[in-house]
């Protein structure tokens, strides 16, 4: 049986710009579909509602600064686009970074990670 070639590191790009120092990135996608619970069935069905992803990123944090101010779009509450390929696509979400973490210890590098709260999708 032959070998298979797998999918690599990931690619990373926020409004335009290469996260080159992104050390992972993860995607969740939830349906639209809602739970619809009553008080005589449990978990009757479900609904519609809207899809939403939820985006984390982690990165490495070089001496001389940050990539962009992922702290900054945070608090000014900036719409952000966002880009990840994953198998070969090219998926595209816009939305706004919702929270923003740092980390310094004595037994690991610098590391910053960041949440983007998006919709649904585009296959670029």
């Amino acid at each position: 049986m032959a070998m298979e070639n797998y999918e690599g590191p990931g690619t990373v790009i926020l409004d335009g710009s290469l996260l080159a120092e992104a050390q992972s990135v993860r995607v969740s996608v939830m349906s639209n579909a809602r739970p619809v619970v009553t008080m005589r069935k449990g978990l009757a069905g479900r609904s519609r509602g809207p899809v939403e992803t939820s985006i984390d990123v982690s990165e490495a944090v070089p001496r001389a600064g940050t990539e962009q101010d992922f702290i900054g779009k945070c608090v000014a509450d900036a719409t952000v686009r966002i880009v990840a390929v994953f198998a070969g696509k090219r998926y595209q979400w816009e939305g706004w970074i919702d929270q923003v973490g740092t980390e310094q210890s004595a037994e690991a590098s610098a590391s910053l990670s960041f949440t983007v709260k998006c919709g649904p999708p585009v296959t670029l």
